[in-house]
């Protein structure tokens, strides 16, 4: 009946202990936070959503909680893309846009007293495929100069995606220009850009391209040539050589080219009759001899002649302006292809403002001397020139 009694009391004797030590463990340990698994709450082209729920706090308050991704580690950490999420009693949700990646490894984190904890890793897969890429068509430019040209795309589709880069590529030599030849990105709401900084009388291959989260699509390839920049002292169309040029369209021309050579006899000026053509400045030449012959009339003067002239299957020559005949002077004087008689005297369009007996000449001289107004009867050299 003693060892009875013995053996009850030391039953309850270590029911105590136990008793005592599990209340000890509920009450003092703290432990690491736990999670259950995250969930996908929604999934589409351009983002998604993911759900995490604290299963327990590890006896301990949270002090941050948040979720971390990346596409590269399959288990992300706080050191790769994170955002700091406050917990909703003991929920928590992100939204994440896509942003190129095919598929993103996701997980929720939480910190307290002991450390991180982070739950299962979540694999959240884009749902896009190749029929969201975009469409796109290149355009026929509308203006092509010597250097530059207007260049224009054309979004057909954005393959249900917006759209995050738009621009051009181009080549000279490669007929199917990609991003490795030379491209720039279009800012502008139309699609349309400025090409500049590219050779004049080249051949360049075009095509637009659009990029977005599927990827990046090109448009059709054209081919188009910029104009041949005619510089001073080159044959110009005519067989003539090239005495001035701009790049601006002003009064619908580009380039004066002078006769390769004078008009077989010297010539006046015409009668002494007061025309008022004293525009002297280059670009004139042309309008002043057409008003000097349509008031003189039939003739052997300077200005009929230099509109009769035809060479080269060129028909268009006139008497140059004063300024005009200046810059042939400047620029082909020396030059032995242009002919020019140095020395010699050569009639200008342009009449003397104060004496309407006389009009401008130039001399072929060195210097600045030789540019003098005469009297209309005088007989000198006559030069025509041609705009284009």
């Amino acid at each position: 009946m003693k060892c009875k009694f013995l053996y009850i009391s030391f039953f309850f004797a270590f029911c105590l202990v136990q008793s005592s030590c599990d209340k000890i463990d509920l009450w003092n340990l703290e432990k690491l936070p736990e999670f259950n698994d995250p969930q996908i709450k929604t999934n589409s082209l351009t983002s998604f959503s993911i759900e995490a729920i604290l299963k327990t706090d590890g006896f301990d308050k949270i002090t941050l909680s948040g979720f971390c991704w990346s596409d590269v580690n399959q288990d992300p950490t706080i050191m790769d893309n994170r955002t700091d999420v406050e917990l909703d009693g003991n929920k928590m949700n992100i939204q994440l846009d896509w942003s190129g990646n095919s598929k993103l490894f996701v997980r929720a984190f939480a910190k307290n007293n002991i450390g991180y904890a982070y739950s299962k890793t979540i694999v959240v897969n884009w749902l896009g495929n190749s029929s969201n890429l975009p469409v796109i068509q290149t355009l026929q430019p509308t203006e092509v100069g010597f250097f530059e040209m207007n260049i224009t795309g054309q979004i057909l589709s954005d393959g249900g995606l917006p759209i995050l880069e738009k621009g051009f590529c181009y080549s000279s030599v490669n007929q199917l220009p990609t991003l490795n030849d030379s491209h720039f990105m279009s800012q502008s709401s139309n699609f349309s850009e400025l090409l500049d900084s590219i050779q004049e009388n080249t051949t360049y291959f075009i095509r637009s391209y659009a990029k977005n989260l599927q990827g990046i699509s090109f448009g059709n390839v054209i081919q188009v040539s910029t104009k041949n920049f005619y510089y001073v002292g080159e044959t110009g169309p005519a067989n003539g050589l090239i005495f001035y040029s701009k790049t601006d369209d002003s009064g619908g021309w580009h380039f004066l080219e002078a006769a390769p050579q004078d008009i077989g006899l010297n010539y006046n000026w015409g009668v002494i009759t007061q025309t008022n053509v004293t525009a002297t400045a280059i670009g004139t030449g042309s309008q002043n001899t057409i008003t000097i012959t349509n008031i003189l009339g039939p003739g052997n003067y300077a200005a009929l002649q230099s509109s009769n002239f035809s060479i080269s299957g060129f028909s268009d020559w006139y008497l140059p302006s004063r300024d005009e005949l200046v810059k042939i002077r400047e620029n082909l004087m020396l030059n032995p292809n242009a002919n020019l008689l140095l020395n010699e005297a050569y009639w200008s369009s342009s009449e003397d403002t104060n004496f309407s007996n006389n009009a401008w000449y130039v001399q072929m001289i060195s210097g600045n001397g030789g540019i003098a107004t005469a009297f209309k009867s005088t007989v000198f050299n006559v030069r025509p020139i041609r705009q284009f």
